[in-house]
């Protein structure tokens, strides 16, 4: 039986990251990932490293976020950026990106096709000697004389690192989770995210943190997407415009969240099965209004190449007269809209219901526009609780950890809620700490 240091189930980018983090520490490392080769969700990521400017700003933020895992976060996320530099992972130059957040990004690939920055990283992970299996899942993981077993590769390691991705391919969990409204999410993430982490964790004992409901995506057009079209078909601009169901009522504060991640979330707690988003010429062209990141002035020609249901109307009420075909209550539109725009006129949209609690704009530019939307899920954000270290924290046994167990990226729990701060930053930093925490230990 092979006998190593720390052993990695999971190879994306926090698995990567944790196994490289170990090896330059002097560890003996394996990793071991389901799919067929490493990289998982990094690869089709936008490819921004998002922060904060402090750990505060990070908290107002994400007021649902646990403040310890937030100043990991923040205070290890230079050294992060320094780390991936040294190993010849270049990264752009500091941006800001409002909310009081930053973004570096990667500065290989493109956004939604990163693949040549984690080709790199993967270089580097076997270059520091790992032995990386891929297409070899593993199955359980069990304490065994000090150590865990690994099966059914029959591996012994002294320290496990679960970093596996959450559990957002998994319907079940989803549904467990999430209620009715799970049925009818749309996944924007590859089938790695099958909750087996999650399950292992669970096993052995560990508690759960963070709100398992909440999860990061975004809102989709209702139509079949090719995964290269998720991220820049992704209508970040839906914070501008007008998100209302089949009663042509609002479900949400639209605006609340920076990336509209909020958004889908909203559908998916009222079990929402698609909705539709209303904007104008103006939000469509970005002109003079916050249009936010990623938005492209082609998009709409975009989505309608690859048959996005849009409607395109001259006035409001044709608008609503085809949504009406289209299966929305046109008494309810109307009746909505009518209160919304005299909400936002009048200076009072905070005190609508739901509210509007930024960027009240009033559809007045023609042409107006409607995409039918639903759901899109890309990363849980509840899962495994963790220390500062990584270190997995049992259901029983206030103030103890798991010997040996070690979570990191999105199947630690916790780190955001609601709204989100950068996955790509938070599998990046925990499992740089979760792989230095294993070694040192070990």
């Amino acid at each position: 039986m092979d006998n190593f240091d720390v052993a990695v189930v999971g190879a994306g980018f926090a698995g990567l990251v944790a196994a490289l983090a170990a090896a330059q520490s002097g560890a003996r490392v394996v990793m071991f990932e389901g799919g067929a080769r490493p990289g998982g969700n990094a690869r089709i990521a936008a490819g921004m490293f998002i922060a904060t400017e402090s750990t505060d700003a990070l908290h107002a933020y994400i007021p649902d976020g646990d403040p310890a895992l937030q100043r990991l976060f923040v205070e290890t996320y230079p050294q992060v950026i320094d780390f991936l530099e040294s190993h010849g992972l270049p990264v752009g130059p500091l941006e800001p990106l409002g909310n009081a957040r930053v973004v570096r990004p990667m500065a290989l690939g493109a956004a939604g096709a990163r693949g040549e920055f984690v080709d790199r990283l993967i270089a580097c992970v076997h270059g520091a000697g790992v032995r990386i299996e891929s297409g070899n899942p593993v199955m359980n993981v069990s304490p065994e004389e000090g150590a865990y077993r690994i099966d059914p590769q029959g591996v012994r390691a002294r320290r496990v690192i679960l970093a596996t991705g959450g559990f957002a391919a998994n319907p079940a969990l989803l549904a467990e989770f999430m209620g009715p409204g799970a049925q009818y999410l749309r996944r924007r993430s590859l089938d790695g995210a099958s909750g087996s982490g999650l399950r292992m964790a669970r096993s052995l004992g560990a508690a759960l943190a963070g709100d398992m409901a909440a999860y990061y995506g975004h809102t989709m057009a209702d139509c079949p997407l090719d995964q290269s079209l998720w991220q820049p078909l992704t209508p970040y601009f839906a914070r501008l415009g007008v998100l209302v169901d089949r009663t042509g009522r609002r479900f949400t504060d639209e605006a609340i969240s920076f990336l509209e991640e909020s958004n889908p979330q909203a559908a998916t707690r009222s079990a929402i099965d698609r909705y539709w988003l209303l904007f104008d010429e103006r939000i469509r062209l970005g002109d003079g209004v916050d249009i936010g990141i990623a938005h492209r002035l082609d998009w709409l020609e975009a989505a309608q190449a690859v048959g996005a249901p849009v409607v395109i109307a001259q006035t409001l009420d044709e608008l609503i007269e085809c949504l009406g075909v289209d299966g929305v209550d046109p008494h309810g539109l109307r009746a909505e809209l009518a209160a919304y725009h005299a909400a936002i006129r009048q200076g009072t949209s905070a005190a609508l219901q739901p509210p509007r609690s930024a960027q009240p704009l009033v559809l007045d530019r023609a042409p107006y526009y409607a995409l039918r939307c639903v759901a899109g899920v890309t990363a849980t954000c509840g899962g495994v609780a963790i220390d500062s270290l990584c270190r997995v924290l049992p259901a029983q046994g206030e103030g103890k950890v798991i010997p040996g167990l070690y979570c990191a990226g999105v199947d630690a729990g916790g780190i955001f809620g609601r709204t989100y701060g950068g996955f790509l930053s938070w599998c990046a930093v925990s499992g740089y700490r979760a792989g230095l925490s294993a070694a040192q230990s070990a």
